[in-house]
């Protein structure tokens, strides 16, 4: 989910050229600011961690206790979506493309990958993981894109 609505759209026409179906739906839902304050709700930074649950989500590194723990007991998360272009980087960096060059400027492969996905430029994406999150988001409409 993403409070961009341009961005959901861009996202279901590159999901409909890859499926080949003729239509797909945009969403629009609402949340009161009560029922938020009713929820843990977590921002994670474009830093490591960002990069080790999506690593984690992508299949890359389920066995990641640490990280799995440390958001396990939020109901929403939010943050920076991956692009694209993000398996290609996950890919170079679980099979250690970014060591020499974090060794030559003195920082970690982690950072290497996160610059070199520009995170910053990203938009945003939030995820409603409970039961209850997903019960306090009114259903608005659908759009149909083409």
């Amino acid at each position: 989910m993403t409070t961009d609505y341009k961005q959901a759209e861009k996202f279901t026409q590159l999901k409909l050229r890859q499926s080949k179906n003729s239509r797909g739906y945009v969403n629009s839902y609402w949340i009161s600011n009560e029922d938020l304050g009713k929820l843990k709700i977590c921002t994670i930074d474009n830093g490591v961690d960002w990069l080790r649950y999506i690593l984690l989500n992508r299949g890359y590194n389920s066995g990641d206790i640490e990280i799995k723990n440390k958001f396990k007991n939020y109901d929403v998360l939010c943050g920076k979506v991956a692009d694209a272009r993000i398996s290609e980087v996950l890919n170079r960096y679980v099979h250690g493309g970014y060591i020499r060059t974090a060794k030559a400027f003195g920082i970690t492969p982690e950072e290497v990958a996160i610059r070199e996905l520009n995170v910053e430029a990203f938009e945003n994406q939030i995820v409603f993981k409970t039961e209850r999150s997903l019960k306090l988001l009114k259903y608005i409409k659908a759009k149909v894109i083409q």
